[in-house]
């Protein structure tokens, strides 16, 4: 699936020597159960959460100066994949329009993953998200960064982004970001989106052979 890759990938390339890096193929997946009641949200949760992938080291990343640093301040930190039409992303799905949450419009679909991201942070942990799109982004910008000589980019600088509608339309420019099992917008020609002409690097430096054709299908 395309979060295990993603993960699989953050793993190799940024916690190569950290054997406590969990995801759903190395380790099994992170279960927080015993939830307190949300404080600072209003939002009915679940009986537990089940995570993408968990690291018993809790990290906080410096933008400005690009590190990444481990404490022992919290129960540990928390990363999850966001698929972008599963997580009713902004910049590609109309608020007051169906969403794949059953009785939830994308809006309140989008308010319900960032609530659960917020209660799952109250129980003590630090989390880190990235919606798939910002993953590709990241690629496109790595393989640049290969081809120009510049310096790479940080995988952690596309974390935890937010996402807001346009005031008046919310269909972005960078629509050609999704993948084909993204393309639910009715909104969008898939004629217009030139998937086939995005620049994409398949070598050991940048992204796994097998990383694309396993997003393809992402959500």
């Amino acid at each position: 699936m395309d979060e295990i890759k993603i993960l699989k990938y953050l793993h190799e390339n940024y916690f190569p020597e950290h054997s406590s890096f969990r995801f759903a193929e190395s380790g099994g997946q992170h279960i927080i159960r015993n939830l307190k009641e949300p404080v600072s949200i209003s939002f009915r949760p679940p009986l537990y959460y089940q995570c993408d992938g968990f690291s018993r080291k809790t990290y906080i990343y410096d933008r400005k100066t690009k590190t990444l640093i481990a404490t022992g301040e919290k129960k540990g930190t928390i990363f999850e994949v966001l698929g972008d039409y599963h997580h009713s992303n902004p910049l590609f799905y109309k608020p007051n329009e169906s969403s794949p949450r059953k009785g939830m419009t994308h809006k309140e679909n989008y308010e319900y993953t960032m609530n659960r991201l917020k209660h799952i942070a109250e129980q003590g942990y630090k989390v880190m998200y990235i919606w798939i799109t910002d993953f590709k982004r990241y690629t496109l910008d790595l393989e640049e960064s290969e081809n120009n000589g510049t310096p790479r980019p940080n995988l952690f600088d596309y974390m935890n982004v937010n996402k807001r509608y346009k005031e008046k339309d919310n269909q972005q420019d960078d629509v050609k970001l999704l993948y084909k099992g993204s393309q639910r917008y009715k909104g969008i020609r898939r004629n217009n989106l030139n998937m086939n002409n995005q620049p994409f690097q398949r070598n050991a430096t940048c992204v796994p052979d097998n990383i694309k054709d396993a997003l393809d299908n992402a959500f």
